[in-house]
């Protein structure tokens, strides 16, 4: 986990170290590091690390997400009968949104993203995607934002043959259909409530991950956060599960 943990703490550490230098910085965003108990394909308990940094200068907008997950204490039956500990979690994200504002509340965007779960039957999962965005109202209290869009997925399946050590993979591409849809009510001056869902359309398969999460701040930008991911899959590979749930405790850093 500590391999995981430090290149995206490295990465926050930096960017808020930039940030700190110039009074007007162009850049914010947030570090995590958390608990998740996980149902679903893996039943297990792990550590998550989390980094989104946003570079906004309009009419330009950057927007960049890594997320990785490992088991860090599991018990697993052996052939001989034998509890020992084993890794049986291991996901990794990562995704670029390029968007550029053509109005005040309306940008074009460009979104790329990588998934890879090793215990859910996917190799990887990717896709492009470019569309139109609007800012549906923003008061400061409530935000409402979506997204609609066209692009490419293209994932690659692992099926086990059974008796033998041979694993079968396929590769599925296709056009896709996006929407995303993003809501946040700051509820009070020191906590909010987030919710967003984003699904992908293809005919091999519809990828949806539904996300709810409530923040409250501690001390200067240091904030407890507690969320829900749902992740589901209409076509998975056989002995797959199409539903993934975490439940997630973390301390965040906002900068």
């Amino acid at each position: 986990m500590r391999r995981l943990t430090l290149p995206l703490l490295a990465l926050g550490l930096a960017t808020m170290a930039h940030a700190a230098d110039e009074k007007t910085s162009n850049w914010s965003g947030e570090s995590e590091l958390g608990y998740v108990w996980k149902s679903g394909n893996t039943q297990s308990e792990t550590l998550n690390a989390k980094q989104r940094v946003v570079f906004d200068a309009r009419p330009w907008t950057n927007t960049f997400i890594a997320e990785a997950s490992n088991t860090v204490n599991s018990e697993v039956n052996t052939v001989s009968g034998k509890k020992e500990k084993a890794r049986i979690g291991e996901r990794y994200l990562v995704s670029d949104q390029v968007d550029y504002f053509v109005a005040k509340h309306t940008y074009t965007f460009g979104r790329a993203s990588w998934e890879k779960d090793r215990f859910n039957g996917f190799e990887y999962r990717a896709s492009w995607v470019l569309g139109v965005g609007h800012d549906f109202f923003d008061t400061g209290t409530f935000k409402l934002k979506g997204e609609l869009g066209a692009g490419e997925a293209v994932d690659v399946i692992e099926e086990d043959l059974g008796a033998t050590p041979i694993v079968n993979k396929q590769r599925r591409r296709d056009t896709l259909g996006h929407f995303f849809e993003e809501l946040t009510w700051k509820f009070s001056t020191n906590a909010e409530l987030g919710q967003s869902l984003r699904t992908e359309y293809t005919n091999f398969n519809t990828y949806s991950r539904f996300d709810v999460y409530i923040k409250s701040m501690l001390i200067a930008n240091v904030a407890m956060k507690a969320a829900y991911t749902l992740r589901y899959n209409t076509d998975v590979p056989k002995d797959s599960r199409h539903k993934d749930e975490e439940f997630t405790l973390s301390l965040s850093y906002n900068f």
